[in-house]
């Protein structure tokens, strides 16, 4: 959406918000491709098409729950049927921790694998993505959420909040959650690459699920 005075401060924050001091128009929607995971038609331990995969591991106490937590373990393609789903697979890590205490840390990062366009002076961004976790009593052990990156480094960073009005709530399916960016006051930023990353973080005990689904964003 372009900004029709350019006046104010711009800035990212995880909270849906406008940039004050300007007025916009219409959204007008930047193509995903594959953004419900629709386009391999098939479950598994695969990259989904037009994405790229990434994982990073803490094992501090050496006996990871998972002998071999590799790629294959962490990265989920699903059809298990869960509210909120658009059209029927999802994109469902499983990110794992150790047995015992220090449990480390897992984070698995899914990343749109070519740019979605670059990035116009005075113009405001939404990245909206459906977010959910199953019913298994570790959410306060999870971050789950998603970015918006420039040239591949990271300018606005969304996680979902699990307490308080709109948090995530666990074993409800999947809902809707939103981050807003504004290149008023950027122009470096102006012509950079875009693309947006899915992130999801868990640092308890053995492995647990996130679940992300219909990946859409506006300028």
């Amino acid at each position: 959406v372009a900004a029709v005075s350019a006046s104010g401060t711009s800035g990212f924050s995880n909270e849906a918000s406008v940039t004050p001091g300007n007025a916009y128009g219409a959204p007008v929607p930047i193509p995903v491709p594959n953004n419900s995971f629709e386009l391999d038609q098939q479950t598994g331990y695969i990259v989904p098409q037009d994405w790229a995969f990434t994982t990073n591991i803490s094992t501090p106490s050496g006996d990871a729950a998972n002998s071999n937590p590799a790629v294959q373990y962490v990265n989920s393609i699903t059809n298990n049927p869960v509210a909120g789903v658009d059209g029927t697979y999802y994109w469902d890590p499983s990110d794992y921790g150790e047995q015992s205490a220090p449990y480390g840390s897992e984070t698995s990062i899914l990343t749109t694998a070519s740019s979605l366009g670059t990035f116009t002076a005075n113009t405001q961004y939404t990245l909206t993505v459906a977010l959910g976790t199953p019913n298994d009593n570790a959410l306060s052990s999870k971050s789950i959420g998603f970015q918006l990156l420039a040239n591949g480094l990271v300018v606005a960073n969304f996680v979902a909040p699990t307490s308080g009005a709109g948090a995530l709530v666990q074993g409800t399916g999947l809902s809707d959650f939103s981050l807003t960016y504004s290149t008023v006051g950027q122009p470096q930023l102006v012509g950079q690459n875009i693309t947006v990353a899915l992130v999801y973080t868990y640092t308890g005990q053995y492995g647990r699920d996130a679940y992300f689904d219909n990946v859409r964003l506006t300028q």
